[in-house]
Parts: C-alpha cells; sequence; structure tokens
C-alpha cells in the first residue's frame, strides 16, 4: 500500500452514484473519497458490535404525537437525558440520550419506537472503543 491508503473499484449503478455525487457536493465534501470515507465510518459505527453485553450511549430520536408517553428504562438500559421540542400539528420531536448494555439499549428503544403515536424514529449508538 503506497501512500498509507488502499484503492479499489467499486460497481455502481450511475444514477446511484450521480446521486452521491450531487449530495456529496451540497455537504462541500473536497472529492468523492473523502464522502466514501465518512459513509463507511457511518456504516461501520451502525454495525460494529462484537456482543450484547457491551456498554453504548445512543441518541434516540424520535417523532411522535402530543401527549404519548414512551418508557424510560428497563433492566440494563435507561433514558439519561431528553428534550422534547413542539413540531407542529401536535407533534413532538424528541431526542433521548440511552446507556446501558447494548442489547438492552436496543431493546429499549425498540419498544419506544413501535409504541402508540410514534411517527418516525432513528436510534444512532456509540461504545467506549470505536475505531473507525
Amino acid at each position: 500500500m503506497q501512500d498509507g491508503v488502499a484503492r479499489f473499484t467499486v460497481s455502481i449503478p450511475p444514477e446511484l452514484l450521480s446521486t452521491f455525487d450531487a449530495v456529496s457536493a451540497t455537504k462541500g465534501y473536497a472529492s468523492r473519497s473523502e464522502a466514501l470515507r465518512d459513509a463507511m465510518r457511518d456504516y461501520l459505527l451502525a454495525h460494529e458490535w462484537p456482543d450484547g453485553s457491551e456498554e453504548v450511549v445512543s441518541t434516540l430520536t424520535l417523532l411522535r404525537d402530543a401527549g404519548d408517553a414512551a418508557p424510560g428504562q428497563m433492566e440494563g438500559a435507561s433514558t439519561v437525558s431528553s428534550l422534547c421540542v413542539p413540531a407542529g400539528d401536535s407533534a413532538i420531536l424528541e431526542v433521548r440520550v440511552l446507556r446501558g448494555r447494548r442489547d438492552a439499549v436496543g431493546a429499549l428503544a425498540d419498544s419506544i419506537l413501535s409504541g402508540p403515536g410514534v411517527r418516525f424514529g432513528r436510534m444512532v449508538s456509540l461504545n467506549a472503543h470505536v475505531r473507525v
């Protein structure tokens, strides 16, 4: 490997590459390589979990109906902080910080996201030993 980088070839449908390039340019990436490296890091952070007992800190972002409450904890995981902001037409944008064992945090997030009145949600988790 010269200059500390690996080069590889990827086959991608032209319309996917065109969209990727357009979004990358909008976000200010200087090159396709920079954008692809960030996309790969994001993918690895979302999928690199050796086992379910590892401690994680996660954000859970959801859009839900106002007035619908969701659980704040379960064995092995808890909500350590939350922020709720009115989002129009009786909706709430809620951001929670969850902490605990990865499997328990995932189960807590699933129970919140599948709860009544939740319109959309996404979780992002980080462990204490990120290597990307």
